[in-house]
């Protein structure tokens, strides 16, 4: 865009003769960078007064080696933005000294409200912009400890009832509670309180449980995935009880137990979950989904010490028992085994007794009845010799005709009575007998039988006619005599 002849520029040799040649240079105020800011600061006091109350969800908490505190304020669900980063934004600062005013505030209301990313908090502070930055940021001066405790409560109730809707709360209180359970996974932040609790009260018991301490951050912005990650670790190693426990803290520490995502994660386990989270009057959706919930962590522990104690009460009752009714029990068994044998033993002697006189009955009928038996074998054997010789004779007759009569079969087929008779049997190189001269190809070598030894010869040509002439016969000639003339 060309610029107007007139109008002053930057780039001009001399721009201030311009300027001051033009009458209507001092009509607009020009501002500096300070006054500015200040005008901006006196515009914020007119509009919003010199305390301002802001509501959003924390972020970017951080917080200064001089005790000064630093984090942003956000919309907790904007319509356009969704939470993105390009969602609006308040730079606030508490600085130390208004810090303990705060914390005075936060203590004298009796409840339990915590910084920590995710916290939705109510504020008031002073609007002012930060020169040094060129940005705007509240600078803090009060809390409604309040507000926060009721959103979070809403929050915990609004995800309950969708658990609840889709059939999820109480589904982890049905799972299979072993009896006793002595396979234990503590699902904590290691080297924490809480831990050390559920480890001594384990080890007070004298009862050898075994136990897997499964480290996991149980606050801040990594404490929903890590603990969800514990408890499927947990589940995936076999364990028959989780002990899921958190000491102490503010509302807001305690935030990440009203987690629909852990809830989800606890009511799908297999195995059971105890909780044992922050102190008597904390109360979280993890609490209501788990199998039990206790009030404390070492509530958590002496319970599954409790069940175990009471199995190990009972074995032991059972073997006092058992102890005081063997002596009694094994005396009636040994009299009851000498009355069964005694028993036993007359039975015995009875059958046998009555077998015995069987045994001599039949003897006895033998020895009346052999004799006849044997007579009449004997006639049977005679009269049956009688016959057989007869018989046989016949047989023997016969068999010898028809073997004669084979024999003679067989010497009429018997090759070697054709090759007397001037015929031959010729076999290539493989031992197949030739029948065609289709068989053959120039070349081969065949073997001929005749009636006195065999000839080798090599195939020079072959013919297809039957009744070929030798080389050297007349026309006319006819084949050999079938036999050799007889002397």
């Amino acid at each position: 865009m060309s610029r107007r002849a007139d109008a002053p520029s930057l780039f001009d040799s001399d721009p201030g003769a311009e300027a001051a040649a033009d009458p209507d240079a001092d009509r607009e105020r020009t501002w500096g960078v300070g006054e500015l800011h200040d005008a901006i600061n006196a515009t914020f006091v007119e509009s919003f007064g010199t305390r301002t109350w802001v509501t959003g969800e924390l972020r970017s908490l951080n917080r200064s080696a001089k005790g000064h505190t630093y984090f942003e304020l956000v919309d907790p669900d904007p319509p356009d933005h969704s939470g993105g980063y390009n969602a609006p934004r308040l730079n606030v600062t508490l600085f130390a000294g208004r810090r303990k005013r705060v914390n005075s505030r936060i203590t004298a209301s009796g409840s339990k409200v915590g910084f920590e990313d995710g916290t939705i908090l109510r504020i008031e502070g002073e609007l002012r912009t930060y020169g040094a930055r060129s940005t705007v940021q509240l600078l803090m001066t009060d809390i409604d400890p309040a507000f926060t405790l009721g959103v979070v409560a809403q929050q915990r109730e609004v995800v309950l009832a969708r658990l609840a809707a889709e059939g999820l709360v109480g589904l982890n209180a049905a799972a299979t509670l072993p009896y006793p359970p002595m396979e234990l996974a503590v699902v904590t932040s290691s080297g924490s309180a809480a831990h050390a609790d559920v480890l001594n009260e384990l080890d007070r018991s004298g009862i050898g449980f075994r136990v897997l301490s499964i480290d996991s951050r149980t606050q801040g912005a990594e404490a929903e995935s890590n603990v969800v990650a514990a408890l499927r670790t947990a589940e995936s190693l076999g364990v028959e009880v989780v002990l899921l426990a958190r000491g102490g803290g503010s509302a807001t520490d305690l935030a990440v137990f009203d987690s629909e995502r852990i809830g989800r994660c606890i009511a799908g386990l297999s195995v059971p979950v105890f909780t044992g989270i922050g102190h008597e009057t904390d109360h979280c959706v993890a609490d209501e989904v788990a199998h039990s919930s206790f009030k404390t962590p070492t509530a958590a522990a002496a319970a599954v010490v409790a069940i175990a104690g009471d199995a190990r009460r009972r074995l032991e009752h059972s073997c006092a028992a058992l102890g005081t009714a063997a002596p009694g029990a094994l005396n009636r068994a040994q009299r009851d085994l000498e009355a069964a044998g005694r028993g036993a033993a007359v039975a015995c002697r009875s059958h046998l007794d009555r077998e015995e006189r069987l045994l001599s009955v039949s003897v006895e009928r033998i020895g009346s009845t052999a004799p006849r038996a044997l007579r009449l074998a004997a006639g049977r054997i005679d009269d049956l010799g009688s016959r057989l010789v007869p018989a046989g004779n016949g047989a023997l007759e016969r068999n010898s005709t028809r073997l004669a009569t084979l024999a003679a079969l067989v010497e009429a087929h018997d090759p070697r009575r054709m090759m007397e008779r001037g015929w031959s049997l010729t076999r290539d190189a493989s031992g197949r007998v030739i029948r065609s001269p289709a068989q053959l190809s120039p070349g081969e070598e065949i073997t001929t039988l005749l009636r006195h030894g065999c000839v080798r010869s090599t195939v020079t040509e072959r013919s297809d006619q039957s009744d070929p002439a030798p080389p050297g016969t007349p026309a006319g000639a006819g084949p050999p005599p079938e036999e050799e003339p007889r002397p």
